[in-house]
């Protein structure tokens, strides 16, 4: 027979040191990247990315019939609200640059991804931010910061 006791399960991932359960998501306001992160995703941020979405994030370059969207600002927060980075990150590596989506490695994107939170104002942390989907999927993107 087996003994009875308590078992306690811990569901969660490790960042940073910390563990963070499902119900403790984290988001871009924790701070999920660092600066010397940023500083690597800006060159890739702009020799991919700026051409469409312009060196400031904002969008508007014509691409066909629609203009890039904005990486910054109103826009880009509220489209990506509530969604994980993993999706964003899923999103840049798939279909980014324009006409030559899947070319950016994971780390690439995660880079960039970090320069433009940077860009955004969202404020930096201790960890790089992971290119691993598991990690990025307790990120949750908010477009107000949650008390």
């Amino acid at each position: 027979m087996r003994p009875m006791g308590l078992c306690l399960l811990i569901v969660g991932m490790v960042w940073g040191g910390v563990v963070v359960s499902a119900q403790q998501r984290l988001t871009q306001w924790d701070g999920v990247y660092t600066i010397a992160q940023a500083k690597r995703g800006e060159p890739l941020f702009m020799d991919k990315c700026a051409y469409c979405h312009r060196d400031e994030a904002t969008g508007g370059q014509q691409i066909l019939i629609t203009p890039a969207p904005p990486l910054s600002g109103p826009g880009f927060s509220s489209h990506w609200n509530d969604r994980s980075l993993e999706q964003l990150l899923t999103t840049i590596v798939a279909t980014m640059p324009q006409w030559e989506g899947g070319t950016l490695s994971r780390q690439e994107a995660a880079d960039i991804l970090a320069f433009i939170l940077q860009d955004s104002s969202y404020p930096p942390g201790a960890v790089e931010l992971p290119p691993d989907t598991d990690m990025l999927e307790v990120i949750t993107f908010t477009d107000a910061k949650i008390p």
